[in-house]
């Protein structure tokens, strides 16, 4: 019989992996799939069925052998940017989802009222305000400075929802699995001689 429970494990398990195989060799095709036709969409071929003529797109490569240069300086800055405003941005999160499950009015208003404004204005309009508003009243940041306050404080406003909803879901289950009505939750060493345990009409009593 253990033998038997075993095989039929096996199989199982093979299944499933034979199924997870197939998925990402499905993936796979369709990710060929989809670069193939941005190459075609790309080429400049033109073809022609009857009456119906399709032009597809012809790249400017004078165009990009002159610019090559310029967008080669500014792959790195772009993506320094992006991880000093992913980073800011995890700080601002996490800070904020904390302030919201604080139970703290002062902080509980702050995060609230920060999370609504961010996400209530548009991100060129943060951008703008940092680089181009706040010189009115002398305080003068460089380009590469407003973007990362922006975007830190545009994507921190976005992640915060995530962050809250996952401390809280874990909040939750933390308490659906070690808790239940009529539990006891004093320690194994608590006077009185009742040991902790579940309640009668737990389903850890139950079973």
């Amino acid at each position: 019989m253990a033998n038997r429970a075993l095989s039929r494990t096996e199989l199982v398990l093979r299944q499933q992996e034979r199924q997870r195989y197939l998925f990402g060799v499905q993936v796979v095709v369709w990710w060929v799939i989809i670069l193939g036709l941005l190459v075609f969409f790309f080429s400049g071929i033109t073809i022609s069925i009857g009456p119906i003529t399709i032009d597809t797109i012809q790249l400017d490569t004078e165009f990009m052998k002159t610019w090559a240069p310029f967008i080669s300086w500014g792959v790195p800055v772009t993506l320094l940017i992006s991880l000093v405003s992913i980073v800011c941005a995890s700080i601002l999160a996490l800070l904020s989802a904390l302030g919201r499950l604080s139970g703290i009015p002062p902080l509980v208003a702050i995060s609230g009222f920060y999370v609504s404004l961010i996400r209530g204005t548009p991100l060129y309009l943060q951008i703008f305000f940092f680089f181009l508003a706040l010189p009115q009243i002398g305080i003068r940041l460089s380009g590469p400075v407003a973007g990362i306050l922006a975007l830190s404080l545009n994507y921190g406003a976005y992640m915060s929802e995530i962050f809250r909803a996952g401390i809280e879901k874990r909040q939750q289950r933390a308490a659906g699995s070690g808790h239940c009505p009529g539990h006891d939750q004093r320690p194994d060493d608590a006077p009185g001689g009742a040991a902790p345990g579940p309640a009668p009409g737990c389903a850890a009593h139950r079973q």
